[in-house]
């Protein structure tokens, strides 16, 4: 089964990748952006590492109004969409990912399967909880 995470925002509000990943560098997360991903026209899957291993997940921007956006992200235009498995490293990613896009810009970060919206912490503290439940980095 795979989850979905939509980032509604203003297509120009779209961050360039080192813009990104400048801000998942911020908040101090141990997720490092795959070098080819490009915010504005990424399609499938975006590798990335996650404290050095392998993690990623599936990526694209769609138009916000084909997603049935919550009333407060009515206004967007678009809609970042994170989508992943059941693993915990790509869950953490998209949460990470999704976090610097808030941190970055104006966005409603909105998970339909659980009717739920997202504030930066809540974010943070699933990031947390899915690193955690992996554990120790193998080295």
């Amino acid at each position: 089964m795979s989850v979905e995470m939509y980032a509604f925002l203003n297509q120009s509000d779209l961050p360039s990748r080192n813009e990104w990943q400048a801000a998942i560098d911020s908040l101090g997360l141990p997720v490092v952006l795959d070098e080819q991903i490009n915010p504005r026209d990424t399609i499938g899957y975006s590798p990335c590492a996650l404290r050095g291993g392998n993690a990623g997940f599936e990526y694209s921007v769609e138009r916000a109004k084909d997603l049935g956006p919550p009333d407060s992200a009515r206004h967007f235009d678009s809609a970042a969409v994170f989508r992943w498995s059941g693993d915990l490293a790509e869950c953490a990613s998209a949460m990470a990912a999704a976090a610097a896009l808030l941190r970055h810009a104006n966005v409603v970060v909105f998970c339909p399967e659980d009717d739920l919206i997202y504030s930066l912490e809540g974010l943070l503290a699933d990031f947390d909880e899915c690193v955690n439940e992996l554990g120790s980095p193998s080295t």
